[in-house]
């Protein structure tokens, strides 16, 4: 049982790849045997598909895949919650036995049991390696700050910002920009990964506009565009995203101690892309140091 609470095969014998992927569509609402079962935590049996009145819409994919009779049960662990089903085909009609019934429910708690200790064992390494990829982002984030403290230029230390953040979040190139006294974005400060004539469409950019640079400027915060195909406003700006070769974008304005907006840097994905939470948390670590750097200059 997967997060949508749809049925995934995990483990067969016997079947086809046709029934395999009729199985993947079940829905909650269905009157197959494992629907049934999912909706009353119950065992279902189903004894001969042809005199069972509610199973008749699936009966040619049963009678397509050899089965008559079939019994389903659910996996339920130690605190009730809903695992999976295992389900049991007959090719001629079927009435299992009490004992038959007794043996399956043996197997259902060993099942139900095992896949808990699996997931919990799972979501523990998971855990690990989360923690461990935060340890590593922490050390190259302080590794980062400490480079441009001994950075002998501001744009030595802004390149050093901006390589910092592609690599800590997995992008592909990279700019800041800084604001002018007229409050707009007329030079790029830093950037990795772009042609000369690719920055030179980047000049002149205002809190008016309805890119991703506009966008942050006008709220304060990180603007994130996750596939600019996709993004009706952006649609007058893609043909400089296309032949850049970008398609997603993370803007996040420099904003210092003080309150005031000094720049801006961007983040570009050649493909569509979601920032999880742990990457704009890392953002926000850089931006503000970029903010009270370019404060204090």
């Amino acid at each position: 049982l997967n997060e949508s609470g749809r049925l995934n095969v995990a483990v067969q014998l016997g079947f086809e790849r046709d029934f395999l992927e009729y199985s993947r569509i079940v829905a909650v609402e269905d009157q197959t045997a494992f629907a049934r079962t999912l909706r009353s935590g119950k065992p279902t049996v189903v004894e001969d598909i042809e005199l069972d009145t509610a199973f008749a819409p699936y009966r040619s994919a049963a009678r397509g895949s050899g089965f008559r009779a079939v019994v389903s049960a659910p996996l339920i662990g130690r605190y009730g919650t809903l695992l999976g089903i295992v389900s049991t085909y007959f090719r001629s009609p079927h009435r299992p036995s009490d004992t038959d019934m007794q043996r399956l429910d043996l197997y259902q708690r060993r099942a139900a049991d095992f896949i808990e200790r699996f997931k919990s064992d799972e979501a523990l390494r998971d855990s690990n390696a989360k923690l461990a990829a935060e340890k590593k982002a922490t050390a190259k984030f302080y590794e980062a700050g400490l480079r441009v403290l001994q950075a002998q230029s501001v744009s030595e230390a802004l390149d050093i910002m901006i390589s910092g953040s592609i690599e800590l979040l997995g992008a592909d190139m990279g700019i800041i920009q800084l604001l002018d006294r007229d409050g707009k974005l007329s030079r790029v400060a830093a950037q990795q990964g772009f042609t000369q004539d690719i920055l030179e469409s980047f000049f002149e950019t205002s809190d008016a506009d309805d890119n991703s640079r506009g966008r942050a400027l006008r709220s304060g915060i990180p603007a994130v565009i996750e596939d600019i195909e996709a993004d009706e406003a952006y649609a007058p700006f893609r043909a400089t995203a296309r032949k850049a070769g970008y398609r997603a974008i993370i803007a996040a304005p420099l904003v210092g101690r003080l309150g005031v907006p000094q720049g801006i840097m961007v983040l570009h994905y050649r493909s569509s892309h979601r920032p999880s939470d742990a990457d704009l948390e890392h953002l926000e670590l850089y931006r503000r140091r970029g903010g009270d750097f370019l404060e204090r200059f």
